[in-house]
């Protein structure tokens, strides 16, 4: 059903980031819009497949580095593991960083491009207040009609980067928190970092 797999895409792609995200895009004057627009036609970009061309993997590297920094993943990273992100280490955070990069890269962004490819995007009137933004989209789909969806944004040193998905009056940033503090209470940090990696070494 598209609806569920619009969520399933949504919990990874928004979740499932970080390392490259303190780099910020190079044109600083984006707005909120502009900003989502270039998310998006640079995941169009990323195609899936074991045997993809050399440039399509050049392409490939370049339009998930481009998607990465749009968002502010250190931000998303921080609420994603809410208070246990304190109780890391520095180069824990940092490992963390590095590996929900890699998720975002190897399964978010090929995953997200091959299903949007299908579907219509339609940009609403957005509304701005001082460092915060929210760009809703309508997203219209063959055989479940107008599917609504909001992209939270923020300013962060005069660059307007996502830092949420909502879809349905639903945050998949805090979906994935409630997943990642389920797993650490019960398994252990440790235990989370075990599960991202082998998510990336499988796909």
């Amino acid at each position: 059903m598209i609806y569920k797999k619009l969520i399933k895409i949504f919990i990874v792609l928004i979740g499932i980031n970080l390392s490259t995200g303190q780099a910020l895009a190079k044109n600083p004057s984006l707005t909120p819009e502009q900003t989502v627009k270039e998310l998006l036609d640079s995941i169009h970009q990323i195609k899936k497949g074991k045997e993809l061309s050399k440039q399509q993997i050049e392409i490939n590297r370049t339009s998930s580095q481009k998607a990465l920094r749009l968002m502010d993943l250190e931000k998303v990273s921080q609420k994603t593991l809410g208070k246990y992100w304190k109780a890391r280490t520095p180069e824990e955070q940092k490992s963390f960083v590095s590996l929900l990069s890699q998720v975002f890269v190897k399964i978010a962004f090929p995953s997200s491009s091959q299903f949007f490819a299908d579907l219509k995007i339609k940009f609403l009137n957005g509304e701005v207040e001082e460092s915060k933004a929210l760009v809703p989209v309508s997203i219209t789909s063959p055989e479940q009609g107008e599917i609504d969806i909001d992209f939270s944004l923020h300013s962060n040193e005069g660059n307007w980067r996502i830092i949420d998905v909502i879809l349905d009056g639903v945050s998949m940033r805090n979906n994935l928190r409630t997943q990642f503090k389920k797993v650490i209470r019960s398994k252990g940090y440790p235990e989370l970092v075990e599960r991202m990696k082998k998510k990336i070494n499988e796909s």
